[in-house]
C-alpha cells in the first residue's frame, strides 16, 4: 500500500466515524413559549429619584442621630445607631462608609476611655459591639 493510498484510507475512515457519530442523535428543536405581555417598567424617573433622597435623608438622619449622642455622652445609643445602619445595608457608597467608619472608630475610643475608668456602661456597649460582629 502506498503512503498516498494508506493517507486517503485514514481520511476516509476519520470523516466516516464523524458522520456516523452524529448521525441517529438528534434532538427535537425546542419550542419556544410566548412570554405573554411583557410591560416594560413605568415607574416615572422622579418617584425614583424621590426614593434615593428619602433613603439618602435617612441616613443623613442617622448619621446625625449618631453624632448627637456621641457629642451628649450617650454612646450607647450611637453605638446601637451605627451598628443598626451597617446590618441594614443602608451604607452604598464609599462617603457613606468612610463616615460610618470614622464615626464607629470615635464612639470606640470614647467606649474605650470610659471602660478604662471603670464604666459598666461602657464595658455593657463595648460588649453589644463585640456581638454585632459575629462570631471570631
Amino acid at each position: 500500500m502506498t503512503p498516498t493510498r494508506r493517507l486517503t484510507s485514514s481520511l476516509l475512515l476519520a470523516g466516516s466515524l464523524v458522520l456516523a457519530s452524529g448521525c441517529g442523535n438528534t434532538q427535537p428543536e425546542p419550542k419556544v413559549k410566548a412570554l405573554g405581555d411583557i410591560s416594560p417598567d413605568t415607574t416615572p424617573l422622579a418617584t425614583t429619584e424621590k426614593k434615593k433622597k428619602k433613603s439618602y435623608s435617612l441616613i443623613e438622619g442617622n448619621f446625625a442621630a449618631a453624632e448627637n449622642s456621641l457629642e451628649n455622652g450617650d454612646y450607647e445609643k450611637a453605638a446601637q445607631v451605627l451598628i443598626k445602619m451597617q446590618l441594614s445595608g443602608a451604607l452604598q457608597n464609599s462617603k457613606d462608609s468612610w463616615r460610618y467608619s470614622s464615626l464607629m472608630s470615635e464612639v470606640q475610643s470614647v467606649l474605650a476611655s470610659a471602660a478604662a475608668d471603670g464604666d459598666k456602661k461602657a464595658e455593657r456597649t463595648i460588649e453589644m459591639l463585640r456581638n454585632s460582629r459575629g462570631p471570631m
